[in-house]
């Protein structure tokens, strides 16, 4: 056993509220150390590994909340147990993050002075165990028994009794250590006991601490204290370094495919994932609503919630945290329905909600704009924080269908309009809509006979710097000369091809194509620099960075002379995410311009963590500035931030003088639009080559 003594790390963004909790603390056999900076919190822990942290959710920079998550996501500090303190019961991200707040104790100011210690003691007592631990477990692939993420570890002692689990042990069993210490090893099996005694003595496993041999079972099942049956394989082990521990139980559980989980999903009445109700479900739910809509002469909506940008979660953060996304979608809906009304899971990520009797059908849009704005707020899960979205269809009985087919048929067909308006909206059904989702579905065939033959070009669009009089670079944009409907923009198609996962292959078959003109004019375009789109989903692709290095040398450019275009809504699933593809790209002397700002949900936190150069204002704003002075000061706003904050800015679309005017006033850097070419750029086109004016 050591005799350094266990730390306590107090995290409070004032030093009168840490000198209070030493205060409250005076006589425990313990070192107390204070921190009041967040960006500190991570590193002290990562190094003093304390007894525990006592974490206030008011903190300087990052709030504790953001703190929290990061501690219990990391491998080097999963297993520290935190209290976590916030200003009160009623504190809004408390609500928000509950299923993060089970990984903590929480007591709220004012804390309850008798807990608080008690709590704080048993912590420095349970540090004994941990330290004992680490050193009979040596270290796995660089991790010990007690930081293991999979791998739950209970020490018990003579009779029976648990008096030490690590963090993996309560996230499996759902229980915090608190309540897990004191109860008895065998009511965590699944066979049942009648007896108020304890049997311990009778239970195969105590045999390991008379024999002192190991017992490894390869498959057992135990309870969660949710009442789920976990499937595990455990050894327990005797252990003699503790006098009051005897035995050391180590489970881990059993790995279920995500096909075999999929089709038991698929069968079962209730979600696995959620807890909810599936599809099949749905039926029942919608058939007992029309029922009594029908005998009360009523209404009742059934929506459909479509979560935003779910795909790109998936593939660049892992389907393990798409998962609990999807899970924490389910709790925050749940939260905001009736007693009477319900919520199913219908696959992947996609939800319907059955709202009952309605008063007025205008209802149903007032509860799918709390929905849009519930899930618009960040979530924290492991380490990442996520923002999304949701796009919703509205569908109301008896004027949208008055069967349960036609029900679901119609607010499908509202979510899809709700998704090409630009997601983030909910939309109620119209007739009209049966001719838009066949229109989309006849474009989506027509995408994959495009990609097989030449229906695609590109057009080059000069950027100006208008004090300079000069071409400062071309930006790329993709066309797709469609034989019946004509030439389309690049914004009449790509999210269905997104949608429909011809994304990576649009934007390959773009920088290919640019790449070969270019090496035909580069000797006329040498000097200027070229803007390229890119699709959020090639980030998630292995080997994009080696690509795109050597697309760049096909054209004849060095990366310096490519600056790269990212939408904003790739910041949906954090920039975070694609950080270590962007920081390669970035040492290799790209550029990065965030496109089409203002019309996505990347919070300024989010925008500063990428290394962009330039700011590329959203044309919706530049198309109504003079029409509308909201937009107008929306465009000032912009260009004042962005040049504060280090970026330069770029306005495409400007078509009247006004609006060139307005922007020059404003100091845009650089501008692009039929306006700007008749204008100033005619000399200056007259020098390159026809291709590119």
């Amino acid at each position: 056993m050591t005799s350094v003594l266990p730390v306590v790390l107090i995290v409070d963004q004032t030093e009168s509220e840490s000198e209070q909790s030493v205060a409250l603390l005076k006589g425990i056999n313990a070192d107390f150390v204070a921190c009041s900076e967040a960006s500190d919190v991570f590193q002290i822990v990562k190094e003093k590994q304390p007894a525990v942290v006592i974490l206030s959710s008011q903190l300087d920079g990052k709030d504790g909340y953001q703190v929290l998550n990061h501690l219990k996501s990391q491998a080097e500090t999963s297993h520290i147990p935190v209290m976590f303190v916030p200003s009160n019961f009623g504190e809004r991200q408390m609500k928000l993050h509950a299923d993060m707040m089970r990984r903590a104790e929480v007591l709220s100011k004012p804390v309850d002075q008798t807990r608080y210690r008690l709590l704080v003691e048993f912590y420095v007592q349970l540090y004994q165990y941990r330290v004992a631990i680490e050193a009979i477990g040596g270290e796995k692939k660089n991790r010990s028994l007690v930081e293991g993420r999979d791998e739950g570890v209970l020490v018990v002692d003579e009779l029976g009794k648990i008096c030490f689990a690590n963090g993996a042990a309560e996230r499996l069993l759902d229980m915090r250590v608190y309540a897990l210490c004191g109860q008895y090893l065998e009511s965590l099996f699944q066979e049942s006991n009648d007896s108020l005694v304890s049997s311990w003595k009778k239970h195969p496993i105590s045999k390991v601490i008379e024999t002192e041999q190991i017992l490894q079972v390869e498959n057992a099942k135990l309870w969660s204290a949710s009442g789920d049956i976990i499937n595990v394989k455990f050894a327990a082990i005797p252990i003699f370094q503790l006098p009051e521990a005897k035995l050391l139980f180590a489970f881990r559980r059993l790995a279920e495919s995500r096909e075999k989980r999929g089709k038991l999903s698929h069968l079962a009445s209730t979600d696995h994932l959620t807890g909810l109700p599936t599809r099949v479900r749905l039926d029942d739910f919608i058939s007992s609503a029309i029922q009594k809509a029908r005998n009360e002469n009523n209404h009742f909506a059934l929506l459909i919630v479509d979560l935003d940008h779910f795909k790109y979660i998936n593939e660049t953060l892992g389907h393990d945290l798409g998962d609990a996304l999807i899970k924490v979608v389910a709790q925050r809906v749940s939260q905001l329905l009736r007693k009477d009304d319900a919520v199913c899971r219908m696959e992947g990520d996609e939800f319907a909600v059955v709202l009952g009797e309605l008063d007025h059908p205008s209802l149903a849009g007032a509860v799918a704009k709390k929905v849009i704005d519930k899930l618009h707020e960040p979530f924290f899960i492991d380490g990442h924080e996520i923002f999304t979205g949701c796009s919703i269809g509205v569908a109301i009985y008896p004027s949208c269908g008055d069967d349960t087919d036609g029900l679901i048929r119609n607010a499908e067909a509202a979510v899809a309009r709700a998704k090409n308006l630009g997601r983030n909206n909910y939309q109620f059904y119209t007739v009209e809509m049966n001719k838009q989702r066949a229109d989309r579905m006849e474009l989506e065939h027509d995408l994959r006979k495009a990609l097989e033959g030449s229906q695609f070009a590109l057009e080059y669009h000069p950027l100006i710097n208008h004090d300079e009089q000069a071409i400062e670079a071309f930006e790329v944009r993709l066309v797709w000369q469609h034989p019946k409907r004509g030439l389309l923009e690049v914004e009449d198609f790509l999210p269905i091809a997104e949608d429909a996962g011809f994304g990576p292959d649009l934007y390959r078959w773009m920088w290919q194509e640019a790449s070969k003109e270019l090496r035909e004019h580069g000797q006329s375009l040498s000097g200027v620099k070229l803007c390229m789109p890119i699709s959020p989903s090639l980030f998630a692709q292995e080997d994009i960075v080696d690509w795109l290095l050597g697309q760049t040398a096909l054209a004849g450019l060095s990366p310096e002379d490519v600056l790269i275009e990212i939408p904003e809504s790739t910041l949906m699933a954090r920039g975070l995410s694609f950080s270590g593809v962007i920081t390669e790209l970035q040492k290799n002397g790209f550029q990065f311009i965030l496109d089409n700002f203002g019309t996505g949900h990347g919070s300024l936190e989010l925008i500063r963590s990428i290394p962009y150069s330039m700011i590329k204002i959203s044309e919706r704003f530049i198309d109504k500035m003079m029409e509308s002075k909201a937009d107008e000061l929306i465009v000032d706003g912009i260009i004042y931030l962005a040049h504060n904050l280090g970026f330069q800015v770029i306005a495409t679309g400007v078509t009247h003088p006004q609006q060139l005017d307005f922007l020059q006033s404003k100091g845009c850097d650089w501008v692009e639009g039929t306006c700007v070419n008749n204008d100033i750029a005619k000399e200056l086109l007259e020098k390159i080559p026809q291709r590119f004016r």
